[in-house]
């Protein structure tokens, strides 16, 4: 009920005591009849009422500073000095040139009547790049407010260099070389980062540099493909208000294990190689054919522990076995090329087996990267392999001479002939899951059968250690054995 008070002689300006005005709270508000003042004690204002609705009675609240940066992602803190802050106050933030809203403060604290606090929300949705500046806007609880002339910078977080997810494969080969991954992020305003690891492991021996954010190392082996999945955090502290601001990205980086590709069929092939870099490479020539009286020559045989490929389509011919009394066929793979052995050579001559009839000649390397070793060479020479030596039966009668030594090796001397046995071929330990101990491009061996006076030659030879049934490019008293290629990496 209003009560319509009557006009008397009441000296207001006189009295010391003030006018007591009716009371009560924002739900036992009266009609609003226009000129009617009462004292709201849910909000502590007098409040008008203009004949429709309620209007505080109050001081604005006043900005004379605000501080502090605003951080989209972070819960950073704005500070704001001025007067007549209520409780209840909220603040908002708007754009420093054409004062539209932008975000508000999640959290406002009423330190005192001269001062806020106000933090900017962690994970706050981005801010357009466009809007460079902020100004506050504090409203206290009577709806009156104010906005800032001054303005707040904004800080962007570190954003990353690369996109989640892997940052690459580690193959087997590269390890020893090491490798680098970056993991690293920057800011807008080129502020100093710090990144650590805060979740998942590296691989061993592996570690990230603070100041960038690249992982490197040489990672231990793994006997199966292993997938490392880690976060990196990155953060800076900006200069002033001892805020932080952070990113965070998860990678994953794949260690692979020893893997190897082989290819042992006569003809053209395709190697697509996965990553650009080093791989451990075999190439052995065809071996060649044998005779009557003679093993064929072993093919040639070049091992490289670190060649360089690129990564994509890399063609190849591995050299088939000599057919009869035809030497093999040369295996190219990328720039080497490894010579196919050679077969029954009947003029004899050095170098080329062991008693008459000879034996046939060795495979021969061809090695790209030294001119001092001989491209070509025959079953006795260094390069070439040792020659197979002659065989002898019971009534000392020779017999046909032993096959080829093994091919030459591009990197260094390798390969063993016997007394009466062809060539056991070049010993490489590191593809020995392909061969007879590890033995390629053997010597097919002679005839070793015993004296027969209507065939004093002999009969066919037998195939010598380390050929095609045991390992690849190997000689035969038959037809010779394709060559191959093994890749790994």
């Amino acid at each position: 009920m209003v009560t319509k008070v009557k006009n008397t002689n009441i000296d207001l300006a006189s009295s010391t005591d003030g006018t007591v005005m009716p009371k009560g709270t924002s739900g036992q508000r009266p009609t609003a009849t226009a000129g009617l003042l009462r004292y709201n004690t849910s909000t502590g204002n007098l409040e008008q009422a203009n004949g429709s609705d309620f209007q505080a009675i109050d001081l604005p609240p006043t900005i004379s500073s605000i501080s502090g940066q605003y951080n989209e992602n972070n819960d950073t803190t704005i500070t704001i000095n001025g007067s007549n802050f209520k409780t209840g106050a909220t603040v908002q933030f708007l754009n420093g040139s054409t004062d539209a809203l932008v975000a508000s403060s999640p959290v406002v604290t009423r330190v005192s009547g001269a001062q806020l606090t106000a933090t900017t929300g962690f994970d706050s949705s981005p801010i357009a790049a466009s809007i460079t500046t902020l100004k506050v806007k504090v409203t206290n609880p009577s709806s009156l407010s104010v906005t800032s002339t001054q303005t707040i910078a904004i800080t962007a977080d570190p954003v990353f260099n690369e996109a989640s997810g892997s940052l690459g494969t580690i193959y087997d080969s590269g390890r020893a070389a090491g490798v680098t991954f970056d993991a690293g992020a920057t800011t807008s305003d080129s502020q100093n980062l710090v990144h650590q690891i805060s979740s998942g492991s590296l691989p061993s021996n592996m570690s990230i540099n603070e100041e960038t954010g690249t992982i490197s190392g040489t990672p231990d082996a793994v006997g199966s493909d292993t997938t490392f999945t880690f976060t990196v955090e990155a953060y800076a502290e900006d200069i002033g208000d001892s805020t932080f601001r952070r990113a965070f990205r998860e990678f994953s980086i794949t260690v692979a294990a020893p893997t190897v590709d082989s290819f042992t069929t006569a003809g053209a092939q395709t190697f697509t190689a996965p990553f650009t870099g080093n791989y451990e490479v075999l190439i052995v020539g065809g071996g060649g054919g044998g005779g009557s009286r003679a093993g064929g020559g072993g093919g040639g045989v070049i091992y490289k522990a670190s060649h360089p490929l690129t990564a994509g389509s890399i063609p190849m011919t591995v050299g088939g076995g000599g057919s009869g009394s035809q030497a093999g066929s040369d295996t190219v793979f990328s720039n080497i090329t490894a010579r196919g052995g050679g077969t029954v050579n009947a003029n004899g001559g050095a170098n080329t087996g062991g008693h008459t009839p000879q034996g046939g000649q060795g495979g021969c390397a061809s090695n790209p990267n030294t001119s001092t070793q001989s491209q070509v060479a025959d079953g006795g020479t260094a390069y070439g392999g040792n020659r197979g030596g002659g065989s002898r039966n019971q009534h000392y009668y020779w017999s046909g001479g032993g096959g080829g030594g093994a091919g030459g090796n591009g990197e260094e001397p390798r390969g063993c002939g016997g007394d009466s046995d062809g060539g056991v071929g070049v010993e490489i330990t590191e593809f020995s899951n392909f061969g007879e101990s590890g033995y390629f491009g053997g010597g097919g061996n002679g005839n070793q059968d015993r004296y027969d006076p209507v065939n004093p030659a002999g009969g066919p030879g037998t195939d010598g250690l380390g050929n095609g049934a045991d390992g690849t490019g190997g000689g035969s008293s038959g037809s010779g054995y394709p060559g191959g290629v093994y890749i790994r990496y």
